[in-house]
């Protein structure tokens, strides 16, 4: 059995360059979250100057939306529902800035009537900046 007293070492040895090297080639974004926050239009320009204001916030995304929820509409099933205009902005940033990031698009987002919006806050996995193929987190 002078065979077996060498696989155990050779398959350690695979076993710890696989680890590192699936590492090396997927790194994860830890530490990051996605924030999407639907808003009214007219809310846009309040949002942006204030979250400009945050330290540590590097971008975000504004896009056109469309839609509705409970509450807002009248129509029955099968009916066509009316949708109403929004936006929505997307921002990836550090978990440590995702409360202020939230409180601030809460606070200036607020009108105190119906349909003021939704926040969400997931988790970001990874992320890959195109241009360079830097992975993790200095490509956020």
């Amino acid at each position: 059995m002078r065979i077996g007293r060498f696989v155990l070492p050779i398959l350690l040895v695979l076993a710890t360059a696989i680890t590192a090297w699936s590492q090396e080639t997927s790194p994860s974004v830890v530490g990051n979250s996605a924030v999407k926050a639907y808003i009214k239009q007219h809310k846009l320009d309040l949002v942006i100057r204030a979250l400009r204001k945050l330290d540590g916030l590097t971008g975000m995304s504004v896009i056109d939306s469309c839609g509705y929820g409970i509450g807002w509409s009248t129509a029955k099933a099968g009916e066509q529902v009316d949708c109403r205009p929004g936006v929505k902005v997307e921002i990836i940033c550090r978990d440590d800035l995702v409360d202020a990031v939230v409180a601030t698009i809460e606070k200036t987002a607020h009108t105190g009537l119906k349909g003021d919006g939704k926040i969400y806050v997931s988790n970001i996995e990874q992320a890959v900046r195109i241009s360079t193929g830097e992975r993790g987190e200095g490509s956020v």
